[in-house]
């Protein structure tokens, strides 16, 4: 990553030095159409799960306090491609242990340069975070399983300056067709191995209007099913099938990430920014039905 700056330091720690926080999540500028995997994927589902809503709870930068620090010292830590299982389990650490959790205004963009790990290959960047946040899932049930519903994060450094103007992510909105057509023809017998026949053939039908030349469709109600369904066969599965359902997800994904580039081609950020929410809360609203899969 090329554009770490000085001010960085001083956003992540000025509130666990101000004693304010204990852990400190990032709050990016994030560029139009970025972070798709973070809006559309990680934010609903452990906003969800355990009740706090944190935007970024996936990256390299957090700070956390001494008292964090000393209770991370004693857990085992899994290493994944991303890094992803460590930051999923930081942020899940400091809920359980009720420390005083806040977001910070980061006022610059984040840039990664030529070779950076976080490149833009999103069927792997998909793969690792929908195996962390599910092997997540499974081993903390009996704490999420209790959550009612979410609260909001405190937010430091409101009221500062950004200091370089947000604009649009490119995306090729014919990649992310192409994607969804051509893997959604080789997985679509897994929707209906694993997925109830309704939700696989909500799917097909969508899958089968695009290979006419219609544009990908998927709201949020069938991404929400489709990773409410592969979380519980996920629980029980062997490694065969866990490969098979990240598989079955990612060209429910592409068609997902360019549902919403089409929904929101006129939005400003606060508009866009509005939606995140509202899919977000349409997790949270239907966490009943990821309970009842996985009872």
């Amino acid at each position: 990553m090329v554009s770490v700056k000085t001010a960085w330091v001083k956003s992540l720690f000025e509130p666990i030095i101000g004693g304010q926080a204990e852990y400190v999540a990032p709050m990016y500028v994030w560029k139009k159409n970025e972070a798709p995997l973070t809006r559309l994927l990680v934010y609903p589902l452990m906003r969800t799960l355990f009740g706090r809503r944190v935007l970024q709870p996936v990256g390299i930068d957090h700070a956390v306090s001494n008292r964090l620090i000393e209770i991370y010292k004693n857990e085992n830590w899994e290493t994944d491609d991303l890094g992803y299982k460590s930051d999923l389990k930081m942020l899940y650490l400091a809920i359980i242990n009720q420390a005083h959790i806040c977001q910070s205004l980061m006022r610059y963009p984040r840039i990664f340069g030529q070779g950076d790990k976080w490149g833009d290959d999103l069927p792997r960047a998909l793969a690792c975070v929908v195996n962390a946040i599910f092997d997540l899932m499974t081993t903390t049930d009996n704490f999420w399983k209790k959550i009612i519903r979410s609260r909001p994060t405190a937010l430091f450094g409101m009221g500062q300056p950004l200091l370089t103007q947000s604009s649009q992510q490119k995306v090729d909105p014919t990649s992310l067709t192409r994607n969804f057509v051509e893997s959604g023809q080789k997985y679509r017998k897994l929707w209906e191995r694993y997925f109830p026949p309704d939700l696989a053939e909500g799917l097909n039908s969508e899958l089968t209007a695009a290979i006419h030349g219609a544009l990908p469709r998927i709201n949020v109600n069938l991404w929400r099913r489709s990773l409410y369904e592969a979380s519980a066969t996920y629980r029980f599965a062997d490694a065969t099938t866990k490969s098979a359902l990240v598989k079955a997800l990612t060209p429910i994904f592409s068609a997902k990430y360019f549902s919403t580039i089409e929904n929101s081609r006129n939005f400003d950020e606060r508009q866009l920014n509005a939606l995140v929410e509202s899919e977000a809360l349409n997790f949270e609203k239907n966490k009943k039905e990821l309970l009842d899969l996985w009872a």
